[in-house]
This record gives C-alpha cells, sequence and structure tokens, in this order.
C-alpha cells in the first residue's frame, strides 16, 4: 500500500515571512525539515506539499520568482536523499474566489488524483489552523508543529499535540506506526 504524508510549506519547512516569501533571498530553510522529508521518503511515504500563495494574485510575488523558490527548495531536498512527489499552491487572497485555497480541500483532492492515493487518515503536517481545519476537512489526521504559527494554532487547537518542528512530528509518525 502507497502511503502519503501532506505538508504545509511556509512555517513547516520554510520559516514565515511577513508578507510571504517573495523572493529567492528570503528563503529559510527550517533546520531538519528537509531531512525529515528525506525520512519520511526512505519510510515509503510520498510526501506532497501544499502551499496558500496569495503574493501571486496581489502582485507581490511573480510566477517565475515562484518557480524559483521550488526549484531552489527541491535541489536542497535532493542533497539529503529526499523528493517532493507534488507541490501545489493556491494563488487566490482567499477561499471564496476558489476551492483551492487552505482550509478548502481543492489542492488535496488534486493530490489524491494526480497521486491516485486516497486522503483518508493521511499525516497532514501544519502549522495553522488552514491546515488543522484542512486535514479535519479531508479526514487526514493532523500533525500540528510549533514552527511558524504553531504555538498560537494550538491556543485554538488544544486538542492536538504540538510537536516542536517537523522532524519530532516525523519521528511521532515513524516510531508509532
Amino acid at each position: 500500500m502507497t502511503r502519503l504524508a501532506l505538508l504545509g510549506r511556509d512555517g513547516v519547512i520554510l520559516k514565515v515571512q511577513t508578507g510571504g516569501i517573495c523572493s529567492l533571498d528570503e528563503m529559510q530553510i527550517i533546520p531538519g525539515s528537509l531531512e525529515a522529508i528525506a525520512r519520511l521518503n526512505h519510510a515509503g511515504y510520498r510526501v506532497a506539499v501544499t502551499s496558500n500563495q496569495p503574493a501571486l494574485e496581489e502582485g507581490r510575488l511573480d510566477i517565475d520568482t515562484l518557480n524559483a523558490i521550488h526549484a531552489r527548495l527541491n535541489e536542497l531536498l535532493t542533497r539529503v536523499g529526499g523528493h517532493l512527489d507534488a507541490l501545489l499552491v493556491c494563488p487566490h487572497r482567499g477561499t471564496a474566489t476558489c476551492g483551492c485555497h487552505k482550509p478548502d480541500s481543492g489542492l488535496f483532492e488534486e493530490i489524491a488524483h494526480r497521486l491516485e492515493i486516497p486522503l483518508k487518515g493521511v499525516p497532514l503536517f501544519g502549522d495553522d489552523t488552514a491546515d488543522v481545519e484542512a486535514a479535519r476537512r479531508i479526514g487526514a489526521q493532523p500533525f500540528l508543529v510549533a514552527t511558524g504559527n504553531g504555538r498560537q494554532t494550538h491556543q485554538i487547537h488544544s486538542d492536538l499535540p504540538l510537536f516542536d518542528d517537523l522532524p519530532h512530528a516525523v519521528s511521532e509518525l515513524l516510531d508509532h506506526r
């Protein structure tokens, strides 16, 4: 059986920047996150990343820059022995105009379709309320990480365990399944 892990991008893999990551220079990897993804890969998980990127619609980020950020992310991930099976973004400001802006399920449904893997029960690693609500909407298991907005999110979703970062959350998943 093929396994799938879903991850948010900003606050889980990349450090959150006020206003979003709108240039390659603003991209900062959260320590240990790439190795955690590689660990998922080596444990047989396909890994898909989703990200709301309203800066695209707002004109603060262009598609070439976004592609450069993702190319750099993939390059760095390859160096530690990992890879992404999918990386999808919502370019919209909010859910009123689309069905893909998290917490809506559009990005996740597209991943399930492309990878031909059902979403029910899959781990979803995130740091904000949109990730938690999306996980619950699609029947995934939310893993809340303290990096990014995780500590604030935990105040709202105190029913969830809070992990220090992606490596700790991945260890919990892999060591207890």
